[in-house]
């Protein structure tokens, strides 16, 4: 089972998570036997950019992950220090 997430569409959603602009894709569920989670993935963790592109929807990641040959790296923020996080493929 994977996470759950979805995209960043509002300002409410912005100020909880504490970035500037209504971008990202939001993680709002994720099971701790996730790959994800086992990477260090959390709740609240916003994908801001993976494998260096910008990630604004859910639609542009899953095109960077399904072209991707190699290992993810997810840079996230929402969960203070921003910092990034690698999934091994």
């Amino acid at each position: 089972n994977g996470a759950k997430i979805k995209n960043m569409t509002n300002d409410a959603e912005k100020s909880a998570a504490g970035i500037d602009d209504i971008k990202g894709v939001i993680i709002v569920e994720i099971p701790e036997n996730s790959l994800l989670y086992k990477c260090g993935g959390r709740v609240g963790d916003v994908i801001l950019k993976c494998n260096g592109k910008d990630v604004k929807t859910i639609k542009a990641l899953l095109a960077i992950e399904k072209a991707s040959k190699k290992d993810l790296t997810l840079w996230v923020d929402g969960n203070p220090p921003a910092h990034n996080i690698v999934v091994k493929k």
